[in-house]
Parts: structure tokens; sequence; C-alpha cells
């Protein structure tokens, strides 16, 4: 096996890795539970410099192979292998670009997800510093306006 074979298989360990911390963060961030969440978040960035690196290593071997560092060189080298070992790439190329896919969704996903949230999160802090209109207290708990109805229809 030749070292973008290799770099292909370390991809796609890399990438079963990332989707399953982004299962993770899901489950979490469903649960709420933002110490994990935090936690998460930052194994995420390791796991993104980590690939990023296996990325830039797999240009470099694809350039010093006469390819080019994109999906173009990568699929000429691909071809210019032999028998099961052009197979083997094919197939590791394939389950690494669905991974990814898996990958992206996830991420898209558990960002809506963050977003919903801080957005009720958002709301429940206004409420609780009296910031939505009718609620009398400020952050310090001290009563900030009196709404009194005009009318008893008004009540």
């Amino acid at each position: 096996m030749d070292a973008i074979a290799r770099n292909l298989l370390d991809a796609r360990t890399l990438f079963e890795t990332l989707e399953s911390a982004l299962l993770a963060q899901h489950r979490h961030l469903l649960e709420r539970n933002m110490v994990e969440v935090e936690s998460s978040a930052q194994q995420l960035r390791v796991y993104v410099d980590r690939i990023r690196l296996n990325a830039h290593r797999r240009n470099q071997q694809l350039i010093s192979g006469e390819f080019t560092a994109d999906e173009t060189g990568m699929r000429h080298y691909i071809s210019s292998l032999s028998g099961s070992h052009k197979k083997n790439a094919e197939q590791l190329w394939q389950d690494l670009e669905a991974r990814v896919g898996r990958c992206r969704e996830l991420n898209i996903v558990n960002g809506r997800l963050q977003g919903r949230l801080r957005a009720v999160t958002s709301k429940l802090l206004e409420m609780i510093w009296g910031q939505i209109p009718g609620r009398a207290y400020n952050c310090t708990g001290q009563m900030d306006k009196i709404s009194t109805p005009k009318s008893i229809s008004d009540a």
C-alpha cells in the first residue's frame, strides 16, 4: 500500500471519529448538557485540525506523484492503480466522500439545534431580567415598571 492509500485510510478513520463526536454532541445538545457540549466542541476542533493536516499531507503526496491536489488529481491517481489496489482505493475514496457528507449534515443539524437553544435561552433570560414587555423586574430584581390596567377589561 502506498502513502496516498494509507492517507485515505487515516482520513476515513478521522471522519469515523468525527462522525461519532458529532453524534455525541447532538445527544448532548438534546440533553442540554452544556458542559459536555463544550467538551465535545473542543474535541471537534482537535479532529478538524487533524483532518486539515491529513488533507494537506494527501495534497503534498498527490503533487509529489505528479497529480493535481484536488478531486481530479485523486481520480487520476486512482485510475493509475491496477487490480485490487485500484478497487480498494476507489472504495476508500467513495466511503470517505460519503462520510464527509454525513459529517457535514450532522454539523448543519447541530448548528441549527444550537441556534434554537440559543434563542430559547435568550428568551428565558429576557423574561428573567424583565426585558419582555409586561415584565416588572430588572436584572437586579427590582421593580422596573409597573403596568396597571386602565380598566377591568384590560386586566
